[in-house]
């Protein structure tokens, strides 16, 4: 991919607020779990810093950051600073504190967009590869409730695939937002996808049958371009530091949230424009296949996390 018509600085940007989660999910890719809460104050002076340079779209994430202590605080503070913002969560952690949060932005902004994991509405099923599903339920139907823009983000394995589209059916009555995943091996968890994947003929038979359900529907059924040559898990090319970049919470960056171990710089050593036009995000960008599907060869373009 070539840099010449690269932004000026990133448009999306992951701000990964705690590494701490509840769950165990099979094929999560935030390996080790260091239990890092990012401070609310370095938090205030990224979000600022980033709205200054431009970034379209902030994603608050983890970890699981409702479990961070001070998340309805980050949470005003993101929607105050951004007009778009996206909360990712499992679903399962939400308190009063952070409905009365996210019910006081809705009054101020009259929308908030919260993306909820959920393989299926089978709490066994569920419980295959995430947890039993049964709080994760009540969160979407809590959300929705109040006004919520819910994103239903599913992982297609081997194991639910019979169940994504009665899934979809049945959360239809709260949502007409979906987003679907495959699996895709990365260094923390080598084998995954082997050991996850389901079988190609039977990936694209759902996507066909999705196609027409959303249709039939007007339902927003976001389906990976599965066999797509750069294999990048969206279904998209690979826009690991030519548009995006990701900040954990000790601050250090990385150009791709499902690789943990490559850090193109530290927000408390240098600036966002130091960091995005450095050698090591420009490194970034002059390959030719994802980071995800060669990692050893991105072990030359950035230096590994130092843990």
């Amino acid at each position: 991919m070539s840099a010449g018509n690269r932004p000026c600085a990133p448009l999306l940007v992951t701000v990964n607020v705690t590494t701490r989660c509840n769950l165990d999910c099979v094929y999560c890719y935030m390996q080790p779990r260091s239990g890092v809460d990012m401070p609310r104050a370095e938090f205030e002076r990224v979000i600022d810093e980033l709205s200054a340079r431009g970034v379209f779209l902030v994603t608050l994430s983890g970890g699981e950051p409702f479990l961070h202590p001070e998340f309805p605080e980050l949470f005003r503070y993101a929607h105050k600073r951004f007009a778009h913002v996206m909360t990712l969560t499992n679903g399962t952690a939400l308190r009063s504190c952070h409905l009365d949060a996210i019910h006081e932005v809705l009054n101020e902004k009259g929308a908030v967009t919260i993306q909820v994991s959920l393989d299926a509405i089978d709490v066994r099923m569920n419980a295959l590869t995430r947890a039993p599903s049964r709080r994760t339920l009540r969160t979407i139907r809590q959300l929705t409730s109040i006004g919520c823009h819910v994103i239903v983000a599913i992982v297609v394995t081997r194991h639910n695939i019979a169940a994504v589209r009665p899934t979809i059916e049945a959360l239809a009555e709260h949502t007409r937002w979906f987003h679907l995943m495959a699996v895709q091996d990365i260094r923390s968890k080598m084998g995954i996808e082997r050991e996850l994947e389901s079988e190609l003929a039977m990936r694209s038979a759902l996507w066909s049958e999705l196609r027409a359900l959303a249709a039939a529907r007007d339902l927003a059924i976001n389906l990976p371009a599965d066999e797509c040559a750069s294999g990048c898990a969206t279904g998209a090319p690979c826009m690991a530091g030519f548009s995006t970049f990701v900040i954990d919470p000790d601050l250090k960056v990385r150009p791709c949230d499902r690789v943990t171990d490559v850090v193109i710089g530290n927000l408390r050593e240098a600036t966002i424009p130091d960091i995005w036009n450095g050698e090591a995000a420009l490194g970034v960008i002059r390959r030719d296949e994802p980071i995800c599907r060669s990692p050893a060869r991105w072990e030359r373009l950035a230096s590994p996390v130092t843990r």
